[in-house]
Parts: structure tokens; sequence; C-alpha cells
């Protein structure tokens, strides 16, 4: 199991990945990353699944974008494409207002190489900005 986050407020172009710097918990994984089912590198927008198996994966966030009206679109993606039942959708009802977007979804995940998880502003247009302490939170249930 591991739970991310961020200290920090980001600012997410369209298209682009959401970053994570804080690793919250992470269990079944020596100091190195090996040995376990999530893998994840500090800093980074990616999480590698590296066991087969079924996943519960769950994100939450409270977001914005620059202009009342926009319509703020996060998904999570499996290998760079994205997982369709995950959108999650907010329309900002006043400039700078936060409103929360989530999703829960089990994935399964067959028997390739690593496979990378993230979170993309899918908006069609609005840049994101994220507040601090999202949480992405991936753990192997079968």
């Amino acid at each position: 199991m591991i739970v991310l986050s961020n200290s920090i407020v980001q600012v997410v172009p369209v298209g682009e990945t959401l970053a994570f710097d804080l690793t919250l918990l992470h269990t079944g994984c020596r100091h190195d990353g090996y040995g376990g089912a999530e893998y994840y590198d500090e800093k980074s927008s990616d999480v590698k699944l590296r066991k087969p198996g079924i996943y519960e994966i769950s994100f939450g966030a409270n977001v914005t974008g620059t202009k009342a009206g926009d319509e703020i679109r996060f998904s999570i993606y499996i290998n760079g494409s994205p997982i369709e039942a995950s959108t999650m959708v907010q329309t900002v009802s006043k400039e700078n207002s936060l409103e929360n977007v989530a999703k829960t979804i089990p994935v399964r995940i067959g028997r390739e190489d690593d496979v990378t998880v993230t979170v993309v502003n899918t908006s069609a247009m609005a840049t994101a900005v994220v507040d601090a302490n999202p949480s992405l939170y991936i753990r192997r249930i079968a």
C-alpha cells in the first residue's frame, strides 16, 4: 500500500500530470523501494505497480481554476492511457474557490512489466490549481 500527497499548491496545465513530494505511508517495501507491489520515486508523478492483481486506486484533491465556470477534470491513467471510469469533474463556482474531486476505482493489472499510474489534468482548456495535501492511495487487494 502507498499513500502519497504534496506539500505545496500546484498549477497543472492541461495534459500534465500531478506530482507528489510526500510519502505518507508505504508498506511492504524495503528502504530502496523493492519488495512491495507499489513503488514510487520521490518528487515524481509516477507510481509503478510491480505485481499482477487487482488494485484499489483512490485520488482526492481540492481544486480550482483561474476563473468562474472553468471545468476542471482529472483522470487516473495507466501506462499513458486514461481509465475512462476514473474521470473526476468539477465546475468552478467562483474564481479561486476550492472544490473537491475524488474517485476510488478497482483496476486489474496483468502480467506486464511495471505498470505506471499517474493523475492527469484532462480538462478541455482549463489550467487546474490543486491545493496542498491531495491524496493518492493505491493498494493491492487481490
